[in-house]
C-alpha cells in the first residue's frame, strides 16, 4: 500500500515538473508585461517553481535569464514576498548545483 501510494506522489511530482517546465518556456517567450499581468495572479510558490525553472532554462541554454527582470516589475510589496518566500524556501541562497527536488514546492 505504502509503496502505491509512494509511487502515486512521485507520478504527480513528475507531471508537475513538466508542467513547470512548459509554463516556464511560455513566459520567457511572453512580452515581460504581459507575463506579468498573467503572473500576478499567480500563486507565489509557482512563480517561484517557474522561475526556478526558468533560471535553469537559461543556464543551461547559456544565455542571461530574464527573471530579475520580471521581479522588477511585480509592486514592490508582491516583488518583497515572492523573495523571501523564495530565500526561506530554499534555506538561503539557491546554490548551483542544488538538486530541483531539494526545494520544497509551495510551502
Amino acid at each position: 500500500m505504502q509503496k502505491k501510494r509512494n509511487e502515486i506522489r512521485r507520478l504527480r511530482k513528475n507531471s508537475r515538473q513538466k508542467l513547470v517546465k512548459v509554463l516556464a518556456d511560455k513566459v520567457a517567450n511572453m512580452p515581460p508585461e504581459s507575463a506579468i499581468g498573467m503572473l500576478v495572479n499567480w500563486p507565489d510558490g509557482d512563480i517561484i517553481d517557474v522561475f526556478i525553472q526558468m533560471d535553469k532554462d537559461a543556464e543551461e541554454d547559456g544565455r542571461p535569464t530574464i527573471t530579475t527582470y520580471l521581479l522588477t516589475l511585480f509592486p514592490a510589496d508582491r516583488r518583497a514576498m515572492i523573495t523571501n518566500k523564495w530565500l526561506s524556501r530554499s534555506g538561503g541562497i539557491k546554490t548551483p548545483g542544488v538538486p530541483d527536488d531539494a526545494i520544497e514546492s509551495n510551502p
